[in-house]
C-alpha cells in the first residue's frame, strides 16, 4: 500500500494566490475557505485521477476523499510547502492505491471538453479528443502523469517531482518522451507544446 504525505510538505510557505491562509483557515474551522479550496483544485484534480484511474465516477470518489483527507488533515497542517503539492500528492497515492486495489491496467485516457478558444481555431475537436486519447493512453504510465501533471494541472517540474516522488531530470525525460512519442500522432491538429509551425 501507497503511503500518505506527510501533513508538513517542504520548501516555500504562501503562495500568491492565497492557498496556505485557506488552508489555516480551514484548520480553524472555516467552512467558506474549505469550500475554496474544493473550488480551486476540481478541475486540475479530477483530471490528474482522471488521467490515472480513468472512470469518471471512480475519479470523482477519489477526488471527494483527497478533500476528506485534506480536510481531517488541516488542524495539523503546518505550511512547509505549496498546497497544490500536497494536494496532489495525496490525489496520486489514493488514485495509485485504487487502480493496485482493482489490479487493472488503465483504459482510456480521458480527455476534457474543449474550451470556447480552441473550438474558435477550427480543428475537429472530437477527432483530437479521440486521437489524443489513444496516444496518451499507450504512452508509459511514467510518461502520461507527468504530461498530465505538467499540461492539465500546470504545475512545474520541481512539483511534479514532488508528487511523483522521482528526480527533477527524470520528470523532464518522462515529458520530453512523452511528447515525442505523442508529436506523430498530434501533429495534423498543429503544433505541440515546444514545437515550433512547420
Amino acid at each position: 500500500m501507497l503511503y500518505d504525505p506527510p501533513i508538513d510538505s517542504t520548501s516555500s510557505t504562501q503562495g500568491p494566490d492565497g492557498d496556505t491562509d485557506l488552508m489555516l483557515r480551514c484548520g480553524g474551522g472555516d467552512r467558506a475557505a474549505f469550500e475554496e479550496l474544493l473550488k480551486r483544485y476540481e478541475t486540475r484534480l479530477l483530471a490528474f485521477i482522471r488521467s490515472i484511474v480513468r472512470d469518471r465516477g471512480d475519479a470523482e470518489d477519489l477526488f471527494q476523499e483527497t478533500f476528506l483527507r485534506v480536510h481531517r488533515a488541516a488542524p495539523r497542517y503546518v505550511p512547509k510547502a505549496r498546497l497544490s503539492t500536497f494536494l496532489h500528492t495525496i490525489a496520486r497515492n489514493l488514485a495509485l492505491n485504487f487502480v493496485q486495489k482493482k489490479r487493472e491496467k488503465p483504459v482510456q485516457p480521458v480527455v476534457e471538453p474543449a474550451t470556447a478558444e480552441e473550438a474558435g481555431r477550427g480543428v475537429d475537436l472530437d477527432a483530437l479528443r479521440t486521437t489524443l486519447a489513444a496516444a496518451l493512453s499507450a504512452l508509459p504510465p511514467n510518461q502520461r502523469e507527468a504530461i498530465t501533471l505538467r499540461y492539465v494541472s500546470e504545475l512545474p517540474y520541481k512539483r511534479i517531482a514532488e508528487v511523483m516522488g522521482a528526480p527533477m531530470g527524470t520528470v523532464a525525460s518522462w515529458v520530453h518522451e512523452g511528447l515525442k512519442t505523442l508529436s506523430p500522432s498530434m501533429r495534423k491538429f498543429g503544433p505541440m507544446a515546444g514545437e515550433e509551425e512547420r
